[in-house]
């Protein structure tokens, strides 16, 4: 009988403590960061930090049809190359395709708190042509 009332009282004091524990609270619109940009060969993989308030970041697989089923709505994480050419940030257009834009699936996590903190890697492959980077910057329009 004593252990019951034990398990019992230290159920209670797991269940205060844990009803104590604060929620991290972010803005319900996402903000995206630039974590790091590295090349290895042909290929080069971008991290980004990420964190949404209401975790509705993403594109369902049935996001098909309009205005989803056309450029540049198909993808909801644009990368535009640019390369650093005698100071000056210059677009690269030597790709056919926008390739290097990716679309990010829903990733709304379960339960009561949707909120998101998460870091991001994407990696693409860039082509035959070695390309080192001179210098990186990010943009927000």
């Amino acid at each position: 009988m004593l252990r019951a009332k034990v398990a019992l009282l230290l159920l209670g004091v797991a269940m205060v403590l844990g009803a104590c524990l604060k929620t991290d609270e972010f803005p319900a619109e996402p903000i995206i960061r630039f974590k790091e940009f590295t090349t290895t060969g042909d290929s080069a993989a971008l991290t980004i930090f990420f964190t949404d308030g209401d975790g509705d970041i993403g594109l369902g697989q049935g996001d098909t049809l309009p205005p989803y089923d056309t450029m540049p709505y198909v993808f909801n994480l644009f990368v535009e190359y640019e390369e650093l050419q005698n100071g000056v940030w210059v677009p690269f257009t030597g790709f056919t395709f926008p390739f290097l834009h990716q679309r990010v699936p829903v990733i709304t996590p379960t339960g009561q708190n949707k909120t998101l903190e998460e870091r991001s890697r994407t990696a693409s492959r860039i082509g035959r042509r070695s390309r080192t980077p001179h210098g990186i910057r990010c943009a927000t329009p």
